[in-house]
């Protein structure tokens, strides 16, 4: 199943434009945390919105993977608390198959993003819900 909480339309326009992207990560991610029920649309734009930019370039890879991150782990848990385990489990995944990329672009800058990684991977083991590599869901992101 593929996450999609932008439409076609506005994911390349953000793509265009990843200053847009910013702006459309912060709304999601300040408005998705005001409202546990109404959060998991807000928390998706912002994890998709989070991913064009280390996509784009838009920001410094650090920060840029930080805000991926933080989104990934909002919106997972969103999903948890709302009993989807296994979307929960699946936006692990696509932010660990996304960050293991990431790491292979920059060999040289891997500690911030082998930090990143450790944190989602912590959570993927507490959960007992880890899967084998070979079922992990592979990453529909560019």
């Amino acid at each position: 199943m593929k996450l999609r909480f932008l439409c076609a339309t506005h994911r390349e326009e953000l793509k265009r434009k990843p200053a847009m992207a910013f702006n459309c990560w912060r709304n999601g991610f300040d408005n998705g945390q005001d409202m546990w029920q109404e959060a998991l649309p807000h928390f998706g734009c912002a994890f998709e919105a989070s991913e064009i930019m280390m996509t784009t370039m838009a920001l410094e890879p650090q920060y840029a993977c930080e805000m991926f991150t933080s989104a990934a782990k909002l919106l997972a848990e969103t999903f948890a608390k709302l009993g989807d385990i296994e979307q929960s489990m699946e936006v692990y995944w696509l932010a660990i198959n996304r960050l293991e990329r990431e790491l292979s672009y920059r060999p040289q800058e891997n500690q911030w993003v082998l930090n990143y990684l450790t944190e989602l991977y912590q959570f993927v083991q507490t959960t007992g819900h880890s899967a084998p590599v070979l079922d992990r869901p592979q990453s529909t992101y560019h």
